[in-house]
C-alpha cells in the first residue's frame, strides 16, 4: 500500500500552479490599488493648491477612471482564482487545502464548546474499471455524481471534499454525540453503491469508508485524516466496505455546562 505521506506529496504538486496564479493576481491588484491611491492624492493636492492645470486634471481623471475599471476586473479575477485554488475543477467540491483549513477551524471550535469532530475517508472501489471500460467521460460523470450525492447527504455546516483521484473526505464539525457517525458512513456507502445510468450504460461502483473522531482518536488534525485513511484501507478487506467496530469506535465528548443538541442527524 502506498504511504499516506507519499500520496499527499503527489497531490500537493498539482496545486502549485493555481496558488501561483492567485499570488500573481493579488500582486497585480495591490499594485493597481497603490497606483490609484497615488493618482487620487495627486488630484486632491493639485486642486487644493491650484497647481493642477485643466489639461493635466483631465488626463489624470481619465487615468483614474481606467484604473478603477481595472481594479473591478482584477478583483473579479482574484475571486475566480481564489475559488479555483480552493476547489476541485471537476466536481466543484472544496479541495484538500480548503478542507484542512476548515478542519483546523472545526477543531478550534470543538475545543471551545467541548464538542467533537468526525472525518470520513471515502475511496471508490471499481472506479478504474469504469474508466477502462466506458472511458474517462464516464469516470468524470461518476465523480460528479458522487460529489452531488455527498452534498445532498450532509448538513450545511459539513464539508465534502474531493481529496484527489477517486478519494473523498467528509468533515463533520460540531458533534455533541458521535454515535450517529458510523450510521452516516453506512448510508453514504449504500448511496454510492446505487447504479448510475448514463448514456444508456449502467455504471456501478462501491465505496470503502473509514472513520476517525476528534479528540477520541487523536488531537492532531493531519493525523485525524491519516487515521480515517487507515480505517478506510482496513475496510477494503471486508465485505461491508466499513471498518470493524473496534476501528470505527466513537466516544461521547465530556458534557458541557449547557449541552448543545447538534447530533449528526440520520440521513435518508
Amino acid at each position: 500500500m502506498e504511504s499516506f505521506a507519499h500520496r499527499i506529496a503527489a497531490k500537493d504538486e498539482s496545486k502549485h500552479s493555481s496558488c501561483e496564479s492567485l499570488a500573481s493576481s493579488m500582486d497585480l491588484l495591490q499594485q493597481s490599488v497603490a497606483a490609484l491611491t497615488e493618482l487620487q492624492s495627486t488630484l486632491v493636492e493639485g486642486f487644493r493648491d491650484g497647481s493642477l492645470s485643466t489639461e493635466k486634471a483631465r488626463v489624470l481623471t481619465a487615468k483614474t477612471a481606467r484604473l478603477r475599471r481595472n481594479l473591478v476586473r482584477l478583483a473579479g479575477m482574484v475571486e475566480v482564482t481564489s475559488h479555483d485554488a480552493n476547489h476541485d475543477a471537476l466536481t466543484g467540491l472544496p479541495n484538500r487545502t480548503l478542507m484542512v483549513d476548515r478542519l483546523h477551524q472545526a477543531i478550534a471550535q470543538a475545543d471551545r464548546n467541548r464538542l467533537q469532530v468526525a472525518v470520513l475517508f471515502i475511496d471508490l472501489n471499481g472506479f478504474k474499471a469504469v474508466n477502462d471500460r466506458h472511458g474517462h467521460a464516464a469516470g468524470d460523470k461518476l465523480l460528479q455524481h458522487v460529489a452531488t450525492m455527498l452534498q445532498g447527504a450532509l448538513r450545511g455546516s459539513d464539508t465534502a471534499c474531493r481529496f484527489g483521484g477517486d478519494e473523498f473526505v467528509v468533515l463533520l464539525p460540531d458533534i455533541a454525540d458521535a454515535v450517529g457517525v458510523p450510521t452516516l458512513a453506512e448510508k453514504i456507502r449504500d448511496r454510492i453503491a446505487n447504479p448510475l445510468s448514463w448514456l444508456g450504460q449502467t455504471l456501478c461502483i462501491s465505496a470503502s469508508v473509514g472513520v476517525a473522531i476528534y479528540p477520541a482518536d487523536t488531537r492532531n488534525p493531519e493525523h485525524l485524516i491519516e487515521l480515517a485513511d487507515t480505517a478506510m484501507f482496513r475496510a477494503k478487506g471486508l465485505a461491508t466496505g466499513l471498518p470493524p467496530p473496534a476501528v470505527r469506535r466513537v466516544r461521547k465528548a465530556p458534557p458541557a455546562t449547557a449541552p448543545i443538541p447538534r447530533d449528526v442527524p440520520a440521513k435518508h
